[in-house]
């Protein structure tokens, strides 16, 4: 398999520490966490993304907390485990 990896990209006042490309659709993004993996990673084959998930298994796989500023349409089941509060 070929990858392409690189550190300091820089875009205008931005920039992302480290870019990691392979021939299989995927792309990594962003320094290293504290738990040493990536915080942003593409599977564009399979049309998913992850945030601090190496694996994402759903379009969007967040591991970790959110926030939704703004309005959430469900179009399916909402399944739900832990606390929710109103």
């Amino acid at each position: 398999m070929s990858t392409l990896r690189t550190t300091n990209i820089r875009h205008g006042s931005s920039a992302v520490l480290n870019i990691e490309l392979d021939n299989q659709g995927r792309a990594i993004f962003g320094p290293n966490s504290p738990a040493g993996r990536a915080a942003l990673y593409v599977n564009a084959q399979r049309n998913r993304v992850g945030v601090n998930e190496e694996d994402p298994q759903q379009a969007l796989d967040v591991n970790g907390n959110f926030n939704l500023t703004g309005n959430a349409v469900l179009g399916g089941t909402l399944n739900a485990t832990g606390n929710i509060d109103f």
